[in-house]
């Protein structure tokens, strides 16, 4: 449960930029091969995308890719 205005955004965040990405993550989802960088990129997305304002967002046009 988050506290004093801080949200699961705000965490993430502060993990990233502290650089404590795995002491975040549950134990379960660790296994002996977990890469950290990979985490780290999910992370960042995860983060891009639940900014509160929409233009701060990514931009998940997939006729981007195509």
């Amino acid at each position: 449960m988050f506290q004093e205005g801080l949200s699961l955004h705000s965490y993430a965040t502060s993990a990233l930029a502290g650089g404590f990405v795995l002491e975040i993550v549950d134990p379960v989802l660790l296994g002996d091969d977990v890469k950290e960088r990979c985490l780290i990129s999910l992370l960042k997305i995860g983060v891009k995308c639940s900014s509160e304002a929409p233009q701060d967002r990514m931009d998940i046009d997939l006729t981007l890719y195509k």
